[in-house]
């Protein structure tokens, strides 16, 4: 798919419900530094295009997380939820 800039990102802290938003850069890229451990909720939201909420995303110490997005067309009202996955060790 193509590169979207101008999308909302919104990442909220599940344990406090705190949250943060950032903007997709020209290029698609998107960045949300300094973000406690722990787990999260992201929700893009991008005009003509549905919402998209990711569950289940948890940062450790030390982790760089790398979340690629794929935003589907549709209205805005209309809602993708996924939920990530610990991967088993």
């Amino acid at each position: 798919g193509a590169l979207i800039p101008g999308v909302s990102i919104t990442v909220k802290y599940t344990e406090t419900g705190q949250t943060r938003t950032a903007i997709s850069s020209e290029s698609g890229d998107y960045n949300v530094p300094l973000l406690p451990v722990g787990a999260y909720e992201l929700t893009t939201v991008m005009p003509g295009f549905k919402q998209d909420v990711r569950r289940g995303i948890n940062l450790v110490v030390g982790q760089q997380a790398v979340i690629n997005l794929t935003l589907e067309v549709g209205a805005a009202a209309e809602q993708v939820t996924v939920t990530e996955e610990a991967p088993l060790v």
